[in-house]
């Protein structure tokens, strides 16, 4: 029996009488049916209650003869009722309350349904709860009433009227020898009247049952039922009356726990309350304090980005300029060649220490992002071949500036594929890949796919390096750490952030990752990801670039929106150099009207500019017919941000290969109005399609083009043109929203 059903009351059948009934039968019908009171009703309606008590005292004021009344002579006529719907505790209450021992239970149209007494209540809780409260001895009632056994049932009678009590104890000194109760005396009285006058010992309960103090409560109670009494004499071990236990005792006791307990329970539930209102109010400040730090951060990267894009742009400009126009000028003279050395270096050195601070800025706001969960994962279902072996091309070049280092791989044929962001799991490989190179001068990296009885992929990086200290391996993945053995000799520097991007990325795929070393032999950074689903072989990841042939015009105009002075010089001298024309303005409304009025061939969109932002500008581009269909690449020190209506989003400092390759692509193609268009240029070898399709760049097998292509892609796509081939091109040709152009030779791609 749960405990909301213990509480709630369950109606016990009553025995219903009529008020004009003489009270002789009625005492006779409680009698016969060894019950304490009678309900007295017309019809359905309680009107009035009989009670033991009621005779008892009736019988004391009228001297014993209760011939000639009824039972409208003696009744309680105010009824205490309870609704059905009510529980226990609220019935003791209302008894409590009201100082009686029988409490009449109604329907909701006030019909009597049944009764309830204190016998009910113990019967009602039960052992099980019994269990919880004291001994016999901490709750029983020691001023006990009690009687001589030669007095008169007249006295025993008038002790429990002035007293209000249901018993008294009839005593030989100090030990109990019978018990006269309320029942026993109307019983005696209304069975024979020439009672009145007769002794107790002759008439009294014996012998009297009891209990000792230290017996539980819930013994005594067990006891009580098997004796059909309500009432126990409480004895030490001679025997001798310590005090009285009664049924009302117990519950009282019993209730009193429990509205103990449920005060503890109100209290606690307050505390509680106050306690989830201050971690509330806590997560607000915690909140804001998040929106402060992001926007913190967003400033901060705003601030770095922006002249950091200028000091790397002019570097690498100026660099290129000294390279190709300066340094030839010293000649053989041996102190220019030196200085001419020295300044190359220098370039150098910002050039790398500035893309080092890149790194830096974008692995912390990228870790930053990772954990406050506000990354966006493009999880989809692709093949452990598509990121494995695309990053070990995209670190090609890092090896083979390194000849005595060879990059191996090992990857099973069938793997099972994995449902992930595959630019996250790039993010990882990659990182893991270029720390291999970077701390391996000689050997080989060892990069290894293996399925895990079709539940895991295990893919490993593994060098043949300096290895890592054993103290240092459970701190390997802790940002800013950066283990000193690995650093000790120069030129490895990094963030400190890799390692724990990778761990959270592969964390939030519920898988794990971890580093095996042995100093002076090698690490492997090993890492399991949950499998989707068996995969098909993998394919090779081969990037080839598109061709710069300065497009369909021979000087395409360009226009550079910025608010950056440096940046805008520094884009006017890139796409110059690179046989552009360019435009530049330092805001949105006057870009607005120079690409009315010039129709550039592609726009660069800063974002955040004074006056009209680069947001609002491009929507007002898209808004205006004689402008709508201009390509726009979005520039932004906001690393993830949307391309805001444009059709390509670069981060600030700007790679200006991929600038460049994103302006060439977008000129030849146009802007996509809901078609696609494929670019097949033709430089020699296979390799996947560089894609650019909602702003994003991305990349592509050959082979998915003949997988339900009219579904899968939009945009401006670069199609390798070693897979080139009759069936394809038909197949594209065919397709009502597609446009194929054959771009030029260039063996230079």
């Amino acid at each position: 029996m749960g405990s909301e059903e213990k509480r709630r009351i369950v109606p016990t059948h009553v025995i219903t009488s009529s008020q004009d009934i003489p009270l002789v039968d009625a005492a006779e019908v409680m009698r016969r049916n060894n019950i304490s009171c009678l309900l007295v009703t017309r019809g359905d309606m309680p009107v009035g209650i009989l009670t033991e008590r009621d005779l008892a005292r009736f019988l004391e004021r009228v001297g014993g003869e209760i011939s000639g009344y009824q039972v409208r002579d003696v009744m309680s006529a105010a009824v205490v009722t309870i609704p059905e719907s009510e529980d226990m505790f609220a019935a003791y209450s209302l008894m409590c309350g009201k100082n009686i021992r029988h409490l009449v239970v109604v329907d909701d149209q006030g019909r009597a349904v049944g009764i309830k007494t204190f016998s009910d209540l113990m019967r009602r809780l039960g052992e099980e709860y019994l269990s919880e409260i004291k001994t016999v001895g901490e709750v029983m009632t020691r001023d006990v009433l009690t009687i001589n056994p030669d007095q008169t049932i007249r006295d025993a009678l008038r002790v429990m009227g002035q007293h209000s009590v249901s018993c008294v104890l009839v005593v030989d000194g100090e030990m109990p020898v019978g018990i006269l109760t309320e029942r026993d005396l109307t019983r005696v009285v209304s069975f024979d009247h020439s009672a009145w006058g007769r002794v107790v010992h002759e008439v009294m309960s014996t012998p009297v049952a009891s209990v000792a103090p230290g017996d539980y409560a819930f013994e005594a109670v067990a006891r009580m039922e098997s004796l059909g009494v309500r009432h126990q004499a409480v004895v030490d071990e001679s025997g001798r009356l310590l005090g009285l236990i009664t049924q009302t005792d117990l519950v009282a006791s019993l209730v009193s726990r429990y509205a103990h307990l449920e005060f503890m329970v109100r209290k606690r539930t307050r505390q509680l309350v106050r306690k989830n209102e201050e971690l509330e109010y806590s997560n607000q400040q915690l909140r804001h304090i998040d929106e402060m730090k992001s926007a913190f951060l967003s400033s901060v990267s705003h601030e770095l980005r922006t002249p950091l894009t200028s000091l790397l742009g002019f570097a690498k400009i100026t660099g290129r300029i000294f390279s190709e126009r300066f340094a030839s000028l010293a000649g053989d003279n041996p102190p220019l060649q030196k200085f001419s050395q020295r300044i190359t270096r220098n370039l150098e050195v910002m050039t790398q220490e500035g893309e080092r601070m890149t790194r830096l800025i974008n692995d912390f706001l990228d870790l930053t992002k990772i954990e406050a969960g506000r990354v966006e994962w493009r999880d989809k279902l692709i093949p452990v071949t598509d990121f494995v072996l695309h990053a070990c091309q995209a670190v090609r070049g890092q090896f083979d500036a390194k000849p005595g280092v060879e990059l191996r791989t090992h990857v099973s044929e069938r793997l099972p594929q994995v449902f992930v962001d595959v630019d996250r799991m790039l993010q990882v490989m990659v990182n893991l890949l270029s720390n291999a190179a970077k701390f391996t001068d000689q050997g080989a990296v060892t990069v290894s796919a293996a399925n895990i009885d079709d539940e895991f992929v295990e893919i490993v990086v593994e060098d043949t390096g300096k290895g890592i200290p054993h103290h240092s391996l459970q701190k390997v993945f802790d940002k800013f750490q950066q283990i000193e053995q690995r650093s000790m000799d120069g030129g490895a520097e990094g963030t400190g952030l890799g390692l724990a991007i990778c761990k959270e990325i592969i964390q939030h795929y519920g898988g794990r990752i971890w580093v095996e070393s042995e100093p002076g032999r090698g690490s492997a950074f090993k890492f399991l990801l949950p499998a989707a689903r068996p995969a098909r072989d993998g394919y090779a990841a081969i990037l080839h670039g598109v061709p710069s042939d300065g497009g369909d015009e021979a000087d395409p105009l360009i226009l550079a929106v910025d608010d950056s002075p440096g940046i805008r010089d520094y884009l006017e001298q890139l796409f110059r150099d690179d046989g552009f024309r360019i435009v530049t303005v330092g805001d949105g409304q006057t870009a607005l009207q120079v690409a009315e009025e010039m129709l550039p061939r592609c726009i660069v969109m800063d974002l955040m500019m004074p006056g009209m932002e680069g947001s609002e500008a491009i929507r007002r581009l898209r808004e205006n017919p004689v402008t709508e269909n201009i390509p726009v690449v979005v520039l932004s020190a906001y690393p993830y941000r949307s391309q805001a209506g444009g059709d390509v989003a670069l981060p600030k400092p700007v790679d200006e290969e991929q600038l460049l390759q994103a302006v060439r692509g977008l000129i030849r193609g146009g802007r996509i109005k809901g078609r696609k268009c494929i670019l097949v240029p033709n430089p020699k070898g296979q390799g996947n399609m560089l894609m650019i399709s909602a702003g994003k760049l991305r990349y592509v097998r050959p082979e998915e083009l003949q997988e339900n292509f009219t579904h899968r892609f939009s945009g401006t796509m670069f199609l390798s043109g070693g897979s080139r081939d009759h069936l394809t091109m038909r197949k594209l040709s065919e397709i009502d929203d597609v446009v194929v152009m054959i771009l030029p030779e260039n063996e230079d791609a």
